[in-house]
């Protein structure tokens, strides 16, 4: 929808909605101004003032103008925990006297900014009394957790103190910040910076910086001239404008792993993909109206070939399906989760050595509370299976119950759990609160020859590279491993499961993810962040990098839940997997280059 209006207020005053606290807004544009009623207005958007508790901002833009004293944003004036935006943009004119950015002005408590920019002009308030302090052409604030992942901003900013060409200033706690960058040019008066001029969030405290780049000449300078850099890397107008300088720092393009990024003919910057391929917004993927063939039973599955089919399945909760071939989630639209809490999947998936890629699993609206996102929302039962499958370059995002296979596969200690086996999720993206794995948030069952590959999972507890938390006594994780990418994580963080729950096994598996922890009080560890109830049975058969933790823990992935640590070379090395006792199936279910590379699945 749309909506052109002025709407002005004190605080909390949005071009949709004031306040949010859960909420779904998505495919909605605004115009005109939003503004405050006297000195003090904060928290003002031109689509939200203040997003609260897993509110999720889809495919929204504004041009409107804001304007208004303290966190005021060209979409969002603050966003906070849990809160998803994804896929939008502002345009509009911002005015701030403090904590004003061009897309948010105050982003914190594990919110997450997606695939968006901001090409919105920010400056400082006519009057107000500071003259424009932490101001930046993203993002005013951001800290406590705040994320903003392929994004960039290109809207000049100008303010007094503490002004950015990204944010304003990075604060307390940790920040994420992954391929992004800015060309705004930043003017002001004392502490400017091209990319921000504040870090107050040390490696102690856990940020991870990582591919965040500033034009060379995005600063205007003043009074005190362009400092830094404090963060980011300065690249030239020639390479920020280069395919294959920006492909080298892990930016996506379509053709490519991730696919978040095009050059549109005729531009000279990165854009994100939807945003310009998508001018209508993004919509729910439909239900076909017939399978490709089958009738549904074990000898004769239902035949899925388009993302369509796929979604039909949740007609059906305890059918037999089977891919026949690989699919591509189209950039316009979003897949609804098949099953929920109640009811559940109880069928089987057979991917038949083939996949998907490019999806977006969202919950669109209140319904299970956002809660179970993945292909699957929930799933349990005797025949309940997937099997032979990979889910590659998508993003997973919602509140608890988060994993790209499937988000609940536990649902109230059912008694017959799943059968899981050779499935792989590559370059996938999983964001919510508790219980969140790159492959299944809150699970139970027997789970074999799982792998992933360079995950970005990120969530509040319960947060691990394979698994968010591991449920029952009878559960096991066996010829599996992760690899590459970043687990994040407040408390409960592990390369393979952030938290078991009973004494369940892992057997003949391995991490060399990095996991980073945002509290010197949390648990991380390189094989399960966290024990409840009954110790771990891991046999000594299960090796991790000792360097995978960053942040507050200085000595490392420990080995309290088991594992065993071992350096690169040893992690390599075919004699560490043919040791006796190991018994690793070197022939039939891994593959090694001894000395060049870890082991593979076969």
């Amino acid at each position: 929808g749309s909506a052109s209006a002025d709407s002005i207020g004190t605080t909390d005053v949005g071009g949709v909605v004031g306040q949010t606290v859960g909420g779904t807004i998505h495919n909605f544009s605004t115009t005109g101004k939003i503004s405050s009623l006297g000195d003090n207005g904060a928290a003002l958007g031109g689509i939200v003032g203040y997003a609260n508790s897993s509110t999720l901002v889809a495919k929204c833009s504004s041009s409107a103008t804001v304007s208004g004293n303290n966190y005021i944003g060209g979409l969002v004036g603050e966003a906070k925990t849990q809160t998803n935006i994804i896929y939008s943009y502002s345009t509009g004119n911002i005015y701030g006297d403090t904590k004003a950015g061009g897309l948010i002005g105050y982003l914190h408590q594990d919110a997450r900014v997606v695939r968006s920019f901001s090409s919105s002009p920010v400056s400082a308030l006519p009057g107000g009394g500071s003259g424009g302090d932490i101001m930046g052409g993203m993002v005013g604030l951001i800290e406590k957790r705040g994320a903003i992942i392929d994004s960039y901003s290109n809207g000049a900013v100008s303010g007094d103190d503490a002004v950015g060409g990204f944010a304003g200033t990075i604060g307390i706690n940790g920040v994420l910040l992954n391929r992004v960058y800015t060309t705004s040019v930043a003017t002001g008066n004392t502490n400017i910076d091209k990319f921000t001029p504040y870090n107050n969030s040390s490696a102690e405290s856990g940020s991870a910086i990582i591919d965040a780049f500033y034009e060379d000449a995005g600063c205007g300078g003043g009074a005190a001239g362009c400092a830094g850099p404090v963060v980011g890397t300065a690249l030239t107008q020639f390479y920020l404008q280069d395919l294959t300088t920006m492909e080298s720092y892990n930016f996506g393009f379509v053709g490519s792993s991730g696919s978040a990024w095009k050059y549109p003919a005729g531009s000279t910057y990165a854009k994100i993909d939807v945003l310009d391929s998508c001018p209508g917004g993004i919509t729910r993927v439909a239900e076909a109206a017939t399978f490709a063939g089958g009738t549904g039973i074990l000898a004769d599955p239902y035949l899925i070939d388009t993302p369509e089919r796929l979604a039909k399945m949740s007609e059906n909760l305890s059918a037999y399906y089977k891919l026949t071939t690989n699919m591509a989630g189209a950039p316009c639209k979003f897949f609804t989760p098949i099953g929920a809490y109640a009811p559940q999947f109880v069928g089987e998936l057979d991917g038949n050595s083939f996949g998907i890629k490019n999806f977006l699993f969202l919950r669109d609206s209140a319904a299970d509370t956002i809660d179970r996102v993945g292909l699957f929302g929930g799933m349990v039962g005797v025949n309940a299976a997937i099997k032979d499958m990979t889910i590659s370059d998508s993003i997973v995002m919602g509140k608890n119950d988060i994993g790209t296979f499937v988000g609940d596969g536990y649902i109230g200690n059912a008694s017959v759990p799943g059968t899981y086996t050779n499935l792989k999720s590559h370059s996938n993206q999983a964001y919510g609160g508790n219980y969140v794995g790159s492959a299944f948030g809150l699970h139970t069952g027997t789970l074999d020859k799982i792998e992933t590959k360079n995950p970005m999972v990120f969530g509040e507890y319960q947060v691990g590279g394979i698994i968010g938390q591991f449920q029952k006594a009878a559960s096991t994780l066996s010829n599996s491993f992760s690899k590459g990418g970043l687990v994040l994580a407040q408390d409960k963080a592990g390369g393979l499961i952030g938290r078991n729950y009973y004494s369940v096994t892992v057997d003949k598996s391995y991490n060399v993810t990095k996991v980073m922890i945002w509290s010197g009080s949390s648990n991380a560890e390189g094989i399960i962040g966290s024990q409840i109830l009954g110790a771990p049975v891991v046999t000594k058969s299960v090796f991790f990098d000792p360097n995978c933790v960053t942040a507050y823990s200085s000595g490392g992935c420990a080995s309290t839940n088991g594992g065993i640590g071992l350096d690169d070379t040893d992690m390599k090395a075919a004699a560490t997997y043919n040791a006796t006792g190991e018994n690793w199936d070197l022939a039939t279910v891994w593959d090694h280059v001894g000395g060049t590379d870890y082991p593979f699945l076969r």
